[in-house]
């Protein structure tokens, strides 16, 4: 079996995910991918340029449709034995791994209290189950709406938004929100490959804005941003709630408009670039809004897989980055100062000696260069950089004069020599 390096990992993270997402044993991936191969290899025409996307295709089915080891279609067959079933075409396959029957109200509750860790009491799981029960009770009536008040009616509402412009949401899916909506506090739900991400998502969304909340969705990347804003936009109408994407946004009057919109998608990055713009570069992008409610869609590429991410603002004044390593020698100074009484301070260091220090901690920068250029720059007076270091304790004594002109002349001479001298680097570490 021979797939290109880059296709085995394509298909080796598709069987992880089972493990990862389905909650699949290791040595049962192993198993469903003997099984596939041996079915792929007992079909004539089947030829090993096709095995791989022939493979991602079935696997795909099985992680979309939620398929696990204990899986079983309506006739009886297990997922093990309908693979290894020769008799069933390939198409048959995938249409009876899609027809899998909607799980009970009772089975998802009970899956969420075997969950490790599972925060949820059994007083909310009740209220989940009533708000529930009513609203499938209600939602084909007619006259349902206005038998139901509070959450039910809220719930039947979306629902019945969600299936006039793209389907009825499933039980897994108003659970979820139902969760969401009875917490006080930030929720973090587990949603399953398959069980409508994305429609949870909207649900919570629209359930705040109609709150009369401003609500950011921030998604794992532009594309699935871009996506789910334009697959949802009908829905977000029917319920006269406006709705925008953050991304693309080119001048901060589109961004201003954009922010304008009730709820809003977009990245981790470009949220926080706009904050930013906002609050330092002191641009109008939010205007009136605030933040009110954040969901984080795929919460963990956010924390994790993005978490050293940074957003740096772009500035029309390049040489703005060189006040970098002045700006982190003054936050270490004020660092200097400790708090004796309610209203007095003392001094630790002299500024001029954390700067010094800082600078020593740079590889490749001996401290009797530094003091020379100071010395050279007009910050010392002559001769005074032998003399202290010589007497490293007279350094307090030939600094305590120096003027913030002399300093200014100093770190000129410093940018000169050492052009990409990273001392903010350093000063994070000293930190």
């Amino acid at each position: 079996m021979l797939i290109p390096k880059r296709n085995e990992k394509l298909l080796l993270k598709k069987l992880q995910g089972l493990v990862t997402n389905l909650k699949w044993e290791p040595e049962k991936v192993a198993d469903l991918f003997t099984a596939l191969l041996k079915r792929f290899n007992s079909t004539p025409t089947n030829t090993r340029a096709h095995l791989y996307t022939w493979m991602m295709k079935m696997l795909h089915c099985i992680e979309i449709h939620y398929v696990t080891p204990s899986w079983a279609c309506p006739t009886g067959k297990m997922v093990f034995d309908l693979i290894e079933d020769k008799t069933v075409a390939d198409e048959d396959v995938k249409k009876c791994l899609a027809d899998d029957s909607e799980k009970k109200l009772d089975e998802i509750l009970n899956e969420i209290r075997k969950q490790e860790l599972n925060q949820i009491d059994e007083m909310m799981l009740k209220k989940v189950k009533n708000i529930v029960s009513s609203v499938e009770e209600t939602f084909s009536l007619s006259n349902g709406e206005s038998q139901l008040s509070g959450l039910e009616k809220d719930l039947l509402n979306i629902c019945k938004a969600a299936e006039k412009t793209k389907f009825k949401p499933q039980l897994t899916q108003m659970v979820s929100w139902c969760i969401m909506a009875l917490s006080d506090s930030g929720r973090l739900i587990q949603v399953c490959t398959g069980e409508g991400k994305s429609c949870t998502v909207a649900m919570f969304a629209a359930f705040r804005a109609m709150k009369g909340e401003k609500v950011d969705i921030m998604s794992s990347s532009l594309v699935l941003a871009e996506r789910d804003m334009k697959d949802w936009e009908e829905f977000y109408k029917t319920l006269n709630i406006s709705v925008s994407c953050n991304t693309n946004k080119h001048t901060g009057r589109d961004l201003k408009l954009c922010y304008e919109h009730m709820v809003v998608y977009g990245t981790a990055e470009e949220f926080a670039g706009d904050w930013l713009k906002q609050h330092f570069s002191r641009s109008d992008i939010f205007g009136q809004r605030k933040f009110q409610c954040v969901i984080a869609d795929e919460v963990d590429s956010l924390m994790l897989d993005k978490g050293h991410h940074v957003v740096y603002l772009s500035t029309a004044m390049p040489a703005m980055r060189h006040l970098s390593p002045l700006f982190a020698l003054i936050w270490a100074t004020v660092n200097q100062y400790a708090e004796i009484g309610s209203l007095r301070v003392r001094q630790q260091k002299p500024f001029q000696q954390v700067v010094l220090e800082n600078i020593k901690m740079i590889k490749g920068i001996d401290e009797f260069t530094i003091l020379q250029l100071a010395e050279d720059s007009g910050m010392l007076a002559k001769g005074s950089a032998r003399a202290i270091r010589n007497n490293p304790s007279l350094f307090q004594e030939k600094t305590e004069s120096v003027t913030v002109n002399q300093l200014v002349e100093f770190f000129n001479a410093v940018e000169i020599k050492f052009p990409l001298m990273p001392l903010c680097s350093a000063q994070q570490k000293h930190r």
